[in-house]
């Protein structure tokens, strides 16, 4: 019984291509993450920059020409900003795709692929059997598999 089940274990495999797919998601996932982190802590740089520079020229009547630099180069880097969100966008299609592959992939709940392993079980049980049957094969099976 429990070598049955040992060798039913070995039965099973996974495709070198579900692997690919279920490893670019995670790398995708994470360099969207990381680039969202990356995003969102310049944003809150620049969210404090802006709000001294908010309470300066309130604190001034005129306007300073240091403070005109200023603004014109976090707009640059406000610029620079929304088009690498533009890149994150991309990046989360893709990432929509392949959630939308894997729910495909999914196989309602593993019954198929239960199906599937249990038919290979049994043709891989009928060709062993088949080839135990001869003398020969017996002998093949037994230097092969060590039983």
């Amino acid at each position: 019984m429990a070598e049955d089940l040992e060798q039913d274990f070995r039965q099973i495999k996974i495709s070198r291509l579900t692997l690919g797919l279920i490893m670019s998601v995670a790398v995708t996932s994470g360099v969207i993450v990381w680039n969202a982190a990356q995003v969102a802590g310049r944003i809150g740089e620049l969210e404090q920059s802006v709000n001294r520079i908010q309470t300066d020229m309130n604190s001034i009547q005129g306007t300073d020409p240091a403070i005109l630099v200023r603004l014109d180069a976090m707009e640059d880097v406000l610029e620079d900003l929304s088009e690498s969100v533009d890149g994150a966008d991309e990046l989360s299609e893709r990432l929509d795709e392949f959630e939308e592959w894997i729910e495909e992939l999914d196989r309602e709940s593993g019954e198929e692929l239960r199906w599937e392993l249990d038919d290979l079980h049994h043709r891989s049980w009928a060709f062993e059997e088949a080839l135990r049957s001869r003398s020969w094969g017996n002998e093949m099976l037994n230097d092969f598999l060590g039983y």
